[in-house]
């Protein structure tokens, strides 16, 4: 089969919030313009190449983590770790996940995921390119590890980190409170 012959889509969903911020509604504004223009200038090899979804529609979201064939995660800062761990749990094509460090699933799934050394548009697409490189069977088992890691770090063992976490710091308070010499009264 030719290069071609397999279409390629961009499912962007952007759920609206904080649209009462200038700076948001410009973003907003940009990323369509952008895709807009992409998609002009793709029109010739395929129609639609950039499919944008701006509204709160969760099938739909969840539609597209089951067919992902690269889930891109490219965040400069922690976040999209439950949207990645969804994708892990659903997706039905042992799609590739590329992210960057400062996604904190990475904690977890970096072994089987390909990461990014940052959230450049260069380093993205060397992490693209490197994730296709990756055999068919090495994609299925990335697929079966990250989805064995999301089930065995569910919300019930964060939660039960997060509270031991609190009652080591108390207990660890009641301690020093305790322990603290008191200076003899004169």
């Amino acid at each position: 089969q030719g290069s071609l012959s397999r279409k390629i889509f961009l499912d962007l969903h952007i759920v609206p919030s904080r649209q009462e911020w200038g700076i948001y509604q410009g973003l907003l504004t940009e990323i369509l313009q952008t895709a807009e223009h992409l998609n002009r200038e793709l029109a010739p090899l395929q129609d639609q190449a950039i499919r944008i979804h701006t509204s709160n529609n969760y099938a739909a979201a969840l539609g597209s983590l089951r067919r992902f064939d690269v889930l891109l995660a490219p965040s400069i800062a922690d976040g999209m770790n439950l949207v990645i761990k969804e994708g892990c749990a659903l997706n039905t094509r042992s799609g590739l996940v590329v992210a960057t460090r400062d996604v904190g699933a990475m904690s977890e799934l970096a072994q089987f995921c390909v990461v990014a050394a940052n959230a450049s548009e260069q380093a993205i697409l060397t992490a693209i390119h490197e994730g296709f490189q990756i055999s068919t069977q090495g994609r299925v088992q990335m697929a079966l590890a990250r989805r064995e890691a999301v089930r065995v770090n569910d919300s019930a063992k964060w939660a039960d980190g997060v509270m031991k976490s609190i009652f080591e710091s108390r207990n660890n308070k009641l301690q020093a409170t305790v322990n603290l010499p008191v200076a003899p009264r004169r």
